[in-house]
Parts: structure tokens; sequence; C-alpha cells
């Protein structure tokens, strides 16, 4: 385990290099595949690509689309309508060597839509990053001031560095997201209208 932990480090580093963000000429373009949300046929392993995030349909044994009633001990951090953002009470506060500051969930029309994660400094941000890398492989990066994203075809990981220096996971069901966004843009095209 110890040797896979080295291996995982160092191929890491490699890809990434020693700066606070990686590289974007190392990252490779999105790869796509064929395996969707509840597919029994796995490729060979379980770790490692965009398939892997597709394949899980969540995240953190979450499943995307899993109705607010369905879940226990959460309290309403914000209201916006149709999307709702919770927090739960007893908050994930380890994720292998890196320490959670925040674990938020992202309800659009009662269905969860996406999940964030926060971790705090350098050493939480590459701990976190480490097992990104180790799930669902190298991601990329459109333009190197972008975040690190993973593009599946049913769910998208996106790894941003904030300001206050914190780092920020989120990773959204595409199909909700896509449906959130027009919502989105109908409620303000409404509002506009009124001006």
């Amino acid at each position: 385990m110890l040797r896979l932990s080295i291996l995982v480090i160092f191929s890491t580093v490699a890809v990434f290099g020693q700066t606070e963000k990686p590289n974007s000429t190392s990252l490779p373009s999105p790869q796509h595949h064929s395996l969707g949300p509840g597919d029994t046929h796995k490729p060979q392993g379980n770790l490692g690509g965009l398939w892997y995030l597709d394949y899980r349909d969540g995240f953190l044994g979450t499943k995307f689309g899993s109705t607010i009633d369905t879940f226990q001990g959460m309290s309403l951090v914000d209201d916006f309508g149709e999307l709702k953002i919770y927090k739960k009470d007893n908050q994930l506060e380890q994720l292998g060597h890196a320490s959670i500051k925040s674990v938020v969930y992202e309800f659009y029309s009662g269905k969860l839509m996406c999940m964030g994660l926060t971790v705090n400094g350098p050493r939480n941000a590459d701990a976190l990053l480490i097992l990104l890398v180790t799930a669902y492989g190298k991601g990329y990066r459109p333009k190197p001031s972008d975040d690190l994203i993973w593009p599946g075809h049913f769910a998208t990981g996106r790894y941003s560095s904030l300001p206050n220096g914190d780092w920020y996971l989120r990773v959204s069901n595409n199909a909700l997201e896509q449906e959130y966004n027009a919502y989105e843009q109908k409620a303000m095209l409404e509002e506009a209208r009124k001006l």
C-alpha cells in the first residue's frame, strides 16, 4: 500500500510539477466513453478515468437525483427558490489525507444536482488532488488559468483555487445542471423584462 501511495504521489508530481496549479500543457484532452450510470460492465480495474466519474453517478456515496427527503441531518444554508443548498450536521472531516473544511449539497427541484467540497491550504489541496487523479484520471485545463476539469458524459468534476487560499471541488450531474441553467436563463429573461 505504501508503494502504491508513493507511486501515485510521484506520478502526480511528475504530471503536475510542484506548482500550486497544474500545468495545462501536460494535461490531456478529455477522452469520452460509452459507459453510463447503472451499466454493469466496467472497464478493467476500478479507478483512474472519466468512466469512473460517470459510473458512480454521484459523489461520496451519494447518488445524483436523490431527493432531499432521503437525507438525514441536513441544514438549509441558502434558498434560491428552485435551488436549495444544504450542509450535513455531521460533516465529513477527512478524505484520505485531506482535512475537509466544508461540504455542501445543491438540490434543484428537490433533486441532488451537485456536491461541493472545500479544503484549505496547499497540503490539503494536494492531498485531495492525489485522490481525484487516482479516481478520475489527470483531468485537463482548456487554458492555464482555467479550473482543472473532469468532463464525463453524465457527471463533471471541477477543481478550482479560490482567492482566499481554499480549493473547491464541485461534482455535478450534467443533465440536472443543464435543466437548472435553462431554468436560470428563463428566470433572468423574465426579470429583465421588468426593467
